[in-house]
């Protein structure tokens, strides 16, 4: 678990005012998701956080990062990754009071709800577990992040507005 030269400076930096989160880089690999899940129970358990609410997010976040670096892949589309090894990241910045999941793919096209095909209900489970959900863009990729609270915790607004920097 080391921090991740490539991530962009964001409150979660070093010098920032949350601290500086554990990244894991992976594979576009089936055994991917897995991996990145166990890696962010860890954490969970470290801090206190619901264990399975943070996998259930992790292995949706991350499912959907690797289906995107294989689109780019399957399109013919792969582009100078800053990691061609390892595109897909997952950085974890916990405290007692909450988890902050950040997901970064090598695909820097926006979103587009409706030509997403409906599989199934798994981000309106991150959106339930989590207490704010966004997705931010640069030149070569885009990152989901979203924050879990620990259980019994309600996230202020002004304690948000922070988080989500």
């Amino acid at each position: 678990m080391t921090p991740d030269p490539a991530a962009p400076p964001d409150a979660a930096a070093p010098g920032g005012p949350l601290g500086r989160p554990d990244w894991l880089a992976l594979h576009v690999h089936d055994a991917s998701a897995p991996i990145a899940r166990r890696f962010a129970e860890v954490i969970a358990v470290e801090h206190g956080a619901d264990r399975d609410a943070i996998g259930l997010v992790t292995s949706e976040l991350v499912t959907n990062a690797l289906r995107a670096a294989r689109r780019l892949i399957d399109d013919g589309l792969v582009p100078a990754w800053t990691h061609p090894e390892r595109p897909v990241r997952i950085g974890v910045l916990a405290t007692a009071r909450w988890m902050r999941l950040s997901i970064t793919d090598p695909d820097p096209r926006p979103i587009d709800p409706q030509a997403v095909p409906n599989n199934g209900w798994g981000l309106g489970f991150v959106d339930t577990l989590s207490a704010a959900r966004w997705t931010t863009y640069d030149a070569d990729s885009k990152t989901v992040h979203v924050v879990v609270p620990a259980p019994g915790v309600e996230l202020a607004a002004a304690e948000l507005s922070v988080l989500m920097r």
